[in-house]
């Protein structure tokens, strides 16, 4: 793997401390869902928001300057329609700072071995650059994923088909151009959006009305099929 520069190291050593402060918060959110149930919880503890006020407290995050003054940003929420709290984290680097060995460093210390990861990038150059490195078992960012994670990785376009089944035996890795998912032109504009069956395996079948509705239930800003209801 490449060697890593030191404000490489500090910025990874800080989202580990923000991972393990975001694992006692879950923590904290679980004990109280189990006593008290999961919508209680939510409007108690906002995980994210916990950990990193615990590490600005004791001034374990970045700092900015702004008119000559420094401070460590407050946490900017993100919530899913279910009104759970979306972890997220923003790392800072210059121009040519190293973003895409950062982020499979990132990989390596969320300790995600399967799953789904969805790799936007700003510019078909960059994407290219990026598809061509991660497809190249002799690459040294293709290498590092396989040290992290051994074989078990699927590098994925928009239009591949992949299944429940990949998720939960692979790391799939999907790269993506951010122009592909800007809703700003309308999703309809937008092939991404468009209603497919190609991933019929992370869905209910259509006459099973229970888990259909447990789906929606969890899941409430899926889009729905106007006659049937069933999410699409």
């Amino acid at each position: 793997m490449l060697p890593l520069k030191n404000y490489q190291e500090r910025v990874l050593e800080q989202l580990d401390m923000f991972l393990e402060s975001l694992k006692e918060s879950h923590l904290e959110f679980e004990k109280i869902a189990d006593s008290m149930g999961r919508e209680s919880a939510i409007e108690i503890v906002n995980p994210p928001r916990r950990a990193w006020e615990r590490l600005k407290n004791i001034n374990a995050l970045p700092s900015t300057t702004k008119d000559g003054e420094t401070e460590i940003p407050d946490y900017v929420s993100r919530t899913a329609a279910s009104g759970e709290s979306i972890p997220h984290v923003c790392f800072q680097v210059p121009t040519g700072g190293g973003k895409t060995l950062l982020g499979v460093s990132a990989l390596e210390r969320i300790k995600q071995d399967t799953g789904f990861v969805l790799w936007i990038v700003p510019s078909k150059a960059i994407y290219e650059q990026t598809i061509k490195a991660f497809k190249n078992r002799e690459h040294p960012y293709r290498e590092a994923l396989e040290k992290i994670l051994g074989r078990r990785i699927k590098i994925l376009e928009k239009n591949d088909r992949f299944t429940a089944q990949d998720i939960d035996n692979y790391l799939c890795i999907m790269l993506l151009m951010l122009p592909s998912a800007n809703r700003q032109k309308g999703k309809e504009f937008l092939k991404i959006f468009r209603d497919s069956g190609q991933y019929r395996s992370f869905f209910p079948e259509e006459d099973d009305v229970v888990a259909n509705d447990n789906l929606s239930k969890k899941h409430p800003d899926l889009e729905k099929n106007k006659i049937s209801k069933v999410v699409k």
